[in-house]
Parts: C-alpha cells; structure tokens; sequence
C-alpha cells in the first residue's frame, strides 16, 4: 500500500537522515520525498501498519508529518428509482 503524506516544512540534510532511519521500520518497504521536499511517499505492509500507525511511527522519528486531512462525505444517496 502507498501513502503520500504532506509534511509541515520541507525536508533538510538532518530530516533526511531521518527518512534514511525510518526504512528500519518494520512494515516499511520505501519511503520517497517528491521532489518539492514537502511530500513523501511511504510504501507499506497494511497488512502490519495503518495510516494513522504510519504518520505515528514518522512522527516518533521526528518527522514532520502534517495530520489527516478529514474526508468529507460524499453525496447523500437519494431514492433509489425502479423503471
């Protein structure tokens, strides 16, 4: 599973290194910054981590991960029509 995660700040030579530090997590198989520095792309087990699990393991590291976004519902459903 992938994750792309905003971060608060871009990444610099010392949060990095932390990137580098968080591949030793396990259930992590790759952790990528875009190329603006204010992303990264986690590759994970989901079958051992969740989304919530992944931001809480970077942030132990002392990454600056930003929080969920909260997900508006979608439309509500209306009748359901019969012909």
């Amino acid at each position: 599973m992938q994750i792309r995660l905003r971060l608060d700040r871009p990444l610099d030579g010392a949060l990095m290194q932390r990137v580098a530090d968080a591949h030793a997590i396990y259930g992590f198989s790759r952790l990528a910054p875009t190329p603006s520095l204010d992303e990264l792309l986690v590759d994970y087990d989901a079958t051992r981590l969740s989304p919530a699990l992944v931001r809480g393991r970077l942030r132990q590291l002392g990454l600056p991960v930003a929080p969920a976004a909260v997900e508006a519902p979608g439309p509500a459903a209306g009748p359901v029509r019969t012909a």
